[in-house]
């Protein structure tokens, strides 16, 4: 383990636990490994998105890696499960492709005119940032898309989604944001005294958030009524671990944390 990264097993909000199970290191293909999205497949192999290459590299559940793809699609940022098989990933531009990882190809691109960040599957469609537009949803039953909240939203926003709301980070204000599917802010979560420059973002079923912070190089629980901001994960000062990916694990309660440059942190809560 890295000197500057240490085992974390704080209370937060009341008797929840954070505690590190595991980590491991993505399969490199250069130094200029950049991972932007991750998405666990209900096998609980983990599949990565590569922002620095048009690669998705897939890890099992323990770490160890089974294979990688290349897209051929130009660069990959975000990444989702649609089913068993099968992921979409947003270019970082006006694509989306989506990727049959049984057969390794692209199976279909979509065109999105706009420039296309975090990603998340929800109810049979796709919902996802654009930058300085606001959020899409794409319909996966006949790819009819439209635009589901108005705003200008920074470049490199995420996105989950919960209880028909959705919730997205933007990376420029420091700033994290629950609205409803009329389009109303039910709440935006600022202080960057905890955390600055959030990125990916996930929840768990009780509506609670957790965002990686780029800048402040840790995780942040915010409550989900976004009244309580708490760090539950702090990898200090470390030049080489920017965290940036994450995701939730309901069936193993665990929350996956992945650095820029490729280190996956897994950890229990309790």
């Amino acid at each position: 383990m890295p000197p500057n990264l240490k085992q974390v097993q704080a209370p937060i909000l009341k008797d929840t636990k954070v505690t590190l199970n595991h980590q491991f290191n993505i399969k490199r293909e250069s130094k200029n490994l950049a991972i932007s999205g991750l998405c666990v497949m209900n096998n609980n192999d983990i599949v990565f998105a590569d922002s620095n290459s048009d690669r998705l590299i897939i890890h099992d559940k323990n770490g160890s890696f089974k294979f990688e793809f290349y897209t051929e699609q130009e660069n990959s940022f975000d990444i989702t499960q649609l089913d068993d098989v099968t992921v979409a990933v947003t270019s970082g531009d006006d694509e989306i492709y989506i990727v049959d990882l049984s057969d390794k190809k692209v199976s279909k691109t979509l065109q999105t005119k706009d420039t296309c960040y975090g990603v998340q599957y929800s109810n049979g469609a796709m919902i996802f940032t654009v930058k300085e537009k606001g959020i899409r949803k794409i319909s996966m039953s006949d790819f009819k898309s439209k635009y589901i909240y108005k705003n200008n939203i920074s470049w490199g926003s995420y996105i989950t989604t919960f209880g028909g709301n959705v919730c997205f980070t933007n990376r420029e204000l420091h700033t994290v944001t629950l609205v409803d599917s009329a389009q109303n802010i039910i709440w935006s979560f600022s202080d960057k005294n905890v955390l600055q420059q959030p990125y990916g973002v996930t929840s768990d079923i009780h509506g609670n958030i957790y965002v990686a912070g780029y800048r402040s190089n840790n995780v942040v629980k915010i409550s989900h009524d976004g009244k309580s901001g708490v760090e539950v994960i702090n990898h200090g000062s470390n030049i080489d671990c920017h965290l940036r990916a994450i995701s939730y694990v309901e069936q193993t309660k665990q929350l996956l944390v992945t650095s820029e440059e490729g280190t996956v942190f897994v950890y229990d809560i309790k």
